[in-house]
């Protein structure tokens, strides 16, 4: 066990309890070549930490020195792990030069409201976490936010103009964050955003993959750009109840549970989605237009509950699983244009793909191309709709 050090004036007296502002040339000594925090070295209650020629610091540097308000730091480029975590009183940090920030480098650092950093290009996991009075950040050149960076932080807006990924949870319950603009990003993790309730926008312009639960709970999310999309994993929007209208030009699948819950989402456009998987659209209660003219497959309870959609237009169907619009109470016009080959419906007992619709109460249409309305009305599950299947060239508006 390393015992506190002593620090003797010109008379022997020691002053370490009475220090306040340190130095590396003091760190330097006070550590003599251990892993200590400087906190566990002096009973000082160290107030400030100002060095014109430090370049790095050390893990663990100043951890859990309570009393510390001010780091100036103008030559340092690097902040080792964990350096000041714990400093709950620190308020003011100066790093001009400094490209990157270690994990954990101002975790719990509670009254820290700004970081500055015009140089940084990596913020690396946890940094910012616990930091609940953090409003602002100007990293202008920082190129990757690790996972947790900023969560739980009271961050008002995001400027991140050369973020390319943006690492799970990151800005996980930023409960204030309103608005995001992070335009270069290709890679948002899981989590990135989940839980921040006031976010209403985002732009995303250069974004191919948005990881699981992403924007779950951004309940005051209205707009978000996507041109770029290829993948969206599952959950990404769930409970987003003030999303209306989403445009995916790009993507290829639309995964389990993505937009559970958004209940004023209206129109949903996808030209490319070539599958709908299970309760991706569930709850979705104020649904009218779909369009996904792509679309091969849809999965077990996709529209589960989607009770204001009256009418779907499939292009190029081929599967319809058990449920799929399983209580969609106002569903009374199904439309199938795939000229190739019957679609495959599914069904589970007294169930089937259209269980709970107005189709299956014996009030609603299936339109299916003229050549193929008599397979239809003999093939396996739709044979009970018989009398409910038409020819496309019937069909008016």
């Amino acid at each position: 066990m390393i015992s506190k050090k002593m620090l003797l004036d010109n008379t022997g007296k020691d002053i370490s309890a009475k220090l306040k502002k340190i130095n590396y040339n003091l760190i330097t000594y006070l550590k003599n070549d251990n892993d200590k925090s400087i906190s566990e070295l002096i009973s000082g209650n160290i107030q400030e930490f100002e060095d014109e020629n430090i370049i790095n610091t050390k893990e663990y540097l100043l951890a859990n020195c309570f009393e510390l308000i001010k780091v100036n730091l103008p030559k340092c480029i690097n902040v080792g792990n964990y350096a000041f975590r714990g400093c709950t009183a620190l308020e003011n940090v100066n790093l001009p030069e400094c490209t990157d920030v270690g994990s954990y480098a101002f975790y719990n650092c509670e009254k820290l409201k700004q970081f500055n950093a015009l140089k940084v290009t990596k913020i690396k996991g946890y940094v910012f976490m616990g930091c609940k009075s953090l409003l602002s950040v100007e990293v202008p050149k920082c190129i990757n936010v690790g996972e947790y960076a900023f969560s739980g932080t009271s961050l008002l807006n995001v400027e991140l103009p050369e973020c390319t990924n943006v690492g799970m949870s990151a800005f996980e319950e930023c409960t204030a964050l309103s608005n995001a603009n992070i335009a270069k990003c290709i890679e948002l993790e899981a989590w990135a955003f989940q839980s921040c309730k006031s976010l209403e926008s985002i732009e995303l312009p250069e974004c191919i993959n948005v990881g699981s639960a992403a924007f779950k709970g951004c309940t005051s999310l209205k707009k978000i750009e996507l041109p770029k999309c290829v993948t969206l994993e599952n959950t990404v929007f769930q409970s987003c109840k003030s999303l209306s209208v989403i445009t995916l030009p790009e993507c290829a699948e639309i995964n389990s549970y993505t937009f559970l819950y958004c209940s004023a989402l209206e129109t949903v456009d996808a030209p490319k989605c070539i599958e709908v998987k299970n309760n991706a659209f569930e709850r979705c209660n104020n649904l009218k237009n779909v369009n996904l003219p792509e679309c091969v497959e849809v999965s077990s309870q996709s529209f589960l509950l989607c009770t204001a959609l009256s009418k779907i237009i499939f292009q190029k169907i081929e599967i319809m699983d058990v449920n799929a619009f399983q209580n969609c109470s106002n569903l009374e016009t199904l439309i199938i244009k795939n000229d190739t080959k019957v679609c495959s419906m599914y069904r589970s007992g007294t169930n089937d793909s259209l269980s709970g619709t107005k189709i299956a109460s014996g009030n609603g249409y299936i339109y299916v191309p003229d050549k193929l309305v008599q397979q239809y009305k003999s093939a396996n599950n739709w044979v009970k709709y018989a009398n409910q299947i038409k020819p496309l060239s019937e069909y008016t508006e």
